[in-house]
């Protein structure tokens, strides 16, 4: 059975970096440097959540809250096994709800081509090209309230989107949301 919870405790917190470390760090050779950051304490400017499959450590998420009213979804990730399940789903469900609740209105993430196909089936919507080049895209999610879900076409999304991409990517050179514009990436590239 799948238990998701918000991260309240150091022992808990040391469960989602353990499987961050295997994932990321292990699987991904990203280095251990880049993959901890000043965010993975407790009340830090970020909310922690881990899923457990029979009281086993599966699944992580960080929910960075740097940004008024906005969610930058990071750090989420499944041991192998447990991949594929739905179970990244249901994380993903929780935590949005969760931070809904608190009042934040926005959501925002970047992933690597390779699981834009989950991003979508949970609603979210290729918005821009990110700071992480040709590897990623940007992802808005559709169900921001307020914002219209067609944040990739005209209209008034197209600002809050901008705004919600130029504070969270430190290379502003990559914000752009025109769909025409050079520095739009296809999946091909």
């Amino acid at each position: 059975m799948l238990e998701i919870k918000i991260i309240e405790t150091i022992e808990d917190l040391e469960k989602a970096l353990k499987i961050r470390r295997e994932v990321f760090v292990e699987e991904h050779n990203v280095p251990e440097s880049i993959e901890l950051d000043e965010f993975d304490t407790l009340g830090v400017g970020c909310m922690h959540f881990l899923a457990l499959y029979d009281n086993k450590p599966v699944g992580t998420l960080r929910a960075n809250l740097t940004i008024k009213d906005t969610v930058k979804i990071q750090r989420f990730c499944f041991l192998p096994e447990y991949r594929k399940s739905g179970f990244g789903k249901l994380l993903l469900d929780f935590a949005e709800k969760e931070l809904l609740t608190k009042g934040y209105k926005y959501f925002f993430l970047e992933a690597k081509f390779s699981v834009h196909p989950f991003y979508e089936k949970c609603g979210y919507k290729k918005v821009q090209c990110t700071n992480m080049g040709k590897q990623a895209l940007a992802f808005a999610c559709s169900m921001v309230v307020g914002v219209p879900v067609s944040l990739v076409s005209k209209g008034g999304g197209m600002t809050v989107a901008k705004s919600v991409l130029r504070n969270m990517c430190p290379r502003r050179d990559y914000i752009c949301l025109n769909p025409n514009c050079k520095h739009m990436f296809s999946e091909s590239n």
